[in-house]
């Protein structure tokens, strides 16, 4: 059992910046490679047309699943953004409301 718990909103915040920073590398893989059909096809000609429709369903449910995960992660972080403010702002106003010792 944790004896003390110690947590500040710039370690919320940097882990929302951890979630923010992940988001634009799955993005970039999410990509399809545009000239992948042509290369396909250069290499093993037109029989090769089952393959790439076969291949872009794929890619596709990848891209989608993919990008689906990166507004998940970017979400997560932005909670985290709006979660360290409201400590913040709690945080003043409940130490507000204490008598303090001068």
């Amino acid at each position: 059992m944790v004896a003390n718990f110690d947590q500040t909103p710039d370690d919320i915040r940097s882990r929302a910046d951890g979630k923010h920073r992940i988001v634009p590398g799955v993005l970039d893989h999410a990509e399809a490679d545009p000239d992948y059909a042509d290369r396909l096809r250069s290499g093993a000609g037109f029989g090769a047309d089952a393959a790439v429709h076969a291949v872009r369903a794929r890619r596709e449910a990848r891209r989608l699943g993919l990008t689906a995960f990166a507004d998940r992660v970017q979400g997560a972080g932005d909670i985290g953004y709006r979660g360290a403010a409201h400590f913040e702002h709690t945080d003043t106003d409940g130490g507000a409301g204490i008598p303090r010792e001068t």
